[in-house]
């Protein structure tokens, strides 16, 4: 016997999917210095950062807040970590629009010097 298909509303599966694209981190890793400077901070990228910085303020209880200055905090924060309800993952022209002072093309400069100041601080100890 075949299963009865089951009439339903027009438009309405029953599952809610996300409109944003999340990214599928499953295993965190260390992430390399060469990695901040050569690879494209696309979506999978950043969800790693995320659970990279995740990971340093949870197991190894680091404050990177003091590390890193806070211009580069506020873009971490915007650009690294999904913002609002619908957890919406934002581009570098969103997070240049909602800083202003701070043009998109400046901002994975910006957000790599910090990175690695933050990497360097906690490989090499140094402050």
């Amino acid at each position: 016997m075949g299963k009865k298909n089951q009439l339903s509303l027009p438009g309405f599966t029953g599952e809610e999917e996300s409109r944003f694209p999340q990214p599928h981190i499953r295993k965190f890793r260390d992430i390399r210095r060469y990695e901040f400077l050569y690879r494209p901070f696309d979506l999978r990228f950043r969800g790693l950062v995320n659970k990279w910085l995740e990971h340093l303020k949870r197991e190894r209880g680091v404050n990177y807040e003091k590390i890193i200055d806070e211009p580069e905090l506020e873009i971490m924060t915007l650009y690294l970590y999904p913002q609002g309800r619908n957890r919406k993952w934002l581009s570098q022209e969103e997070v240049a629009q909602r800083l202003k002072e701070v043009q998109s093309r400046k901002i994975r400069k910006l957000l790599v010097t910090a990175l690695m100041r933050l990497w360097r601080t906690i490989k090499l100890g140094a402050s």
